[in-house]
């Protein structure tokens, strides 16, 4: 469909446009970023193909050139419905260091936590406006900045002219490529709490499970079936479930239990929903975690813990799971990453109990 609307109308920035979407889902990233470089020749306020073109070059690590296009992500009104744009920040282009900066959060919370360790590589003063769920998290581990609420932004921030307001996400424009880099170093830590399931030691090899996202545009696509997973585990005896996953889930453990006699850990008196500090605690607690794209494989990934993702091919695959020739997150370097190829969940899970095989755990 697309090759005959090229051929009918072959200068269509359109057409151009979503065959290098499909180009990039592909893995050819070179010939996508050359169509997004014709579909702006032919139209240079196409916002989604600047945009999609600053992610296929970050995807590339050519981290010079995509500030430029990445800016005009808030400017891309779809992306506004579901993201916190509170400030078009499209004019800023630099920062001094005597700028007093303040960062409000957008996005999702897996989006908030993959951001905030770029703040780090900043010298400035800042404020960094943050959920409610982050904001524990943040504190502990945003040593140097000052994590306040939204309620704290509206009363002491909200109508101050004297500092740079920025959203969250735009910080990676403002570093070079070393720090851009250097980020990926970066491990935070729970802020610890007295808990007995945090504190107890297990017999078997500690896997904590999370298998679906709340995320609107891909979330069905990105997570996983419970019960397949629990159907492949071939060494029931050497692994203890703990459950990695937010939201109400009482119903699918019971049920796992009952057909599959499976008793998988719950999180106790810790709130893993609404606070990613107890998130954090409880996965510190695991030998290797289990997930698909959401908030949990984003906790994990910062704490620097083993992880196994699983992710879609195409459709739910978002740019920051981009990995190396052994199949690990780039930004992420404990995240080991398994590609849903063939849309076989066999496949999936028998790469999965290969690598949870060849694991050591703490006794």
């Amino acid at each position: 469909m697309i090759m005959k609307a090229l051929k009918l109308k072959p200068n269509e920035p359109k057409s151009i446009f979503q065959l290098a979407v499909n180009l990039n889902y592909e893995g050819d990233y070179q010939k996508s970023e050359d169509l997004y470089k014709q579909a702006l020749k032919h139209d240079d306020n196409y916002i989604k193909a600047h945009y999609n073109l600053s992610i296929n070059l970050l995807i590339q690590k050519k981290f010079n050139e995509f500030k430029e296009h990445y800016k005009w992500r808030v400017r891309d009104f779809e992306l506004i419905k579901s993201a916190n744009f509170v400030y078009d920040d499209f004019e800023i282009e630099s920062i001094n260091k005597d700028d007093q900066l303040l960062f409000y959060y957008e996005q999702g919370i897996g989006d908030q936590i993959f951001f905030s360790r770029f703040l780090k590589k900043l010298n400035n003063k800042m404020v960094l406006v943050s959920s409610h769920k982050t904001k524990r998290f943040f504190k502990k581990n945003l040593e140097k900045i000052e994590v306040i609420g939204k309620d704290e932004y509206e009363k002491d921030y909200k109508h101050r002219g004297d500092i740079k307001k920025i959203n969250l996400a735009s910080v990676i424009r403002f570093l070079n490529k070393v720090d851009i880099e250097k980020t990926r170093s970066i491990v935070f830590k729970p802020d610890q709490k007295d808990n007995t399931l945090i504190q107890k030691k297990y017999e078997r090899l500690k896997v904590g499970i999370s298998w679906k996202s709340r995320e609107d545009n891909f979330g069905r696509s990105k997570g996983y079936p419970l019960f397949k997973l629990i159907e492949s585990l071939n060494n029931k005896n050497n692994i203890e479930l703990i459950n990695l996953q937010y939201g109400s889930v009482e119903d699918e453990l019971k049920k796992i239990d009952k057909e599959y006699g499976w008793k998988i850990k719950n999180s106790g008196d810790i709130d893993i929903t609404n606070d990613m500090n107890d998130l954090a605690e409880l996965i510190s607690t695991c030998d290797i975690v289990v997930t698909c794209s959401n908030v949990t494989a984003h906790v994990a990934g910062v704490l620097g813990k083993k992880t196994l993702l699983i992710l879609p091919k195409y459709y739910g695959r978002l740019w920051f799971w981009d990995y190396d020739e052994k199949k690990y997150s780039y930004w992420y370097p404990s995240v080991k990453i398994i590609i849903n190829e063939m849309n076989k969940w066999e496949d999936v899970f028998e790469m999965m109990n290969s690598a949870l095989n060849s694991i050591e755990y703490e006794n």
